[in-house]
Parts: C-alpha cells; structure tokens; sequence
C-alpha cells in the first residue's frame, strides 16, 4: 500500500473516532436529560430515550444517522453508555432486559437542580461509582471524553480544551505515521536490494 493510501485509511479511522461533527452530544452531556426523562416514575427502554434526546437538542436526521463501524448508531450508543454510568451511581435502575427506571437517589439529585451532571459530579457523591470508575482498565479511562458544552440559545458546541487538543492529536498523528512510513522505506529500501545484489555476486 502507498503511503498515501496508509494516510487516507488512517484519516478515515480517525474522523470515525474523533468524529467531524459536534452535534451528537457526548454521553456525560445527556447525563442530566435522561434523568429528567426518567423523572415520570415511569419505566423506559433505550430506544425511546434514544428518540427523546434527539428531539431534545433538535438532532437533523443526519445527525440521527451516523453510525459507528460496529453498526450502531452514534446517538443509540451514548445513550447506552449514558444508561449504564448512571444505573452505576444508583440513580437509575434495570427493571427488565433494556428497560431503566429512576431511583430515589435520582430524584434527590434533580431535585438539588444540579446544572449538569458528569462524570465527575458522580465521582463527587457516590462512592460506589468511584469505585466503578477504579476498577475500570486505565485506557478506558483515558479514552472518555468531557463534555462539550451545548449553548442551547445559539445552538451551538463549544469544545473543553482537553478534547479540543486530542482532536488535534489524533488528526496530526496519522500524517506523522505516514511520513515515517514514507522515510523508512526510502532509507531501507536501498539497503536491503543492495544487500541481495552482494548475496547474489558472492553466489555467481
């Protein structure tokens, strides 16, 4: 494979990863909107979270349908992941395979009027997710993001310094990948076909 064609594969995996497009809200920021969904008392599936959220913060149907290598969608999938932290703090509970409900300890936290909740605040107040988060691999850790901030009124993203700085990274990396590719093959390349001509004139 050519070296341009390692940098354009590369780019493609990381604009999956990193993603373009700051509309689908990361899974910290949907924290606080799934807790008010549940707030009814009401049992819920992932699927009808999935289309509240999206009415919820105006998703296009672009934006509903972008979907991850593994098939799924990105909204369904952080609404997944949102699900899963905050059953973890004992905010939500399992009540049936892929339905949730709200828990005292959920409804003691909207009713605190908290102005979001993150992974952070979890870690804050309840022990038992700290302990969650710590039992947890370190790259999994270090892979979940912050939660960019939705100004609802202009309807736009503003990004946290620290996720801005790994899109920055993460898009660099692969054109450094591909230049060290590119230089190796320059300087090795030479080498090992003058060490066959040498093997072959000793031969003859």
């Amino acid at each position: 494979m050519e070296p341009a064609d390692i940098l354009s594969d590369r780019l493609s995996e990381t604009n999956e990863i990193v993603g373009d497009n700051m509309a689908v809200p990361d899974f910290q920021t949907l924290m606080l909107p799934l807790l008010k969904l549940a707030s009814d008392g009401q049992q819920h599936n992932q699927s009808e979270a999935v289309e509240w959220l999206a009415q919820e913060f105006q998703l296009s149907d672009e934006d509903r349908a972008q979907v991850l290598r593994s098939g799924q969608t990105r909204l369904y999938n952080r609404v997944g992941w949102t699900t899963t932290y905050l059953k973890k703090a004992g905010l939500l509970q399992a009540v049936a395979p892929g339905r949730f409900q709200i828990l005292d300890r959920g409804r003691e936290v909207l009713a605190s009027q908290p102005s979001a909740i993150d992974i952070a605040y979890l870690e804050k107040r309840f022990p038992e997710f700290s302990e969650f988060r710590k039992s947890r691999s370190r790259r999994e850790v270090v892979d979940e993001e912050p939660p960019a901030i939705f100004d609802a009124a202009r309807r736009t993203w503003s990004q946290r310094a620290e996720v801005s700085e790994r899109i920055r990274e993460n898009r660099t990396r692969p054109v450094e990948a591909a230049l060290r590719c590119a230089v190796t093959r320059e300087m090795v390349c030479p080498l090992i076909c003058e060490s066959m001509r040498a093997h072959d004139d000793g031969n003859g």
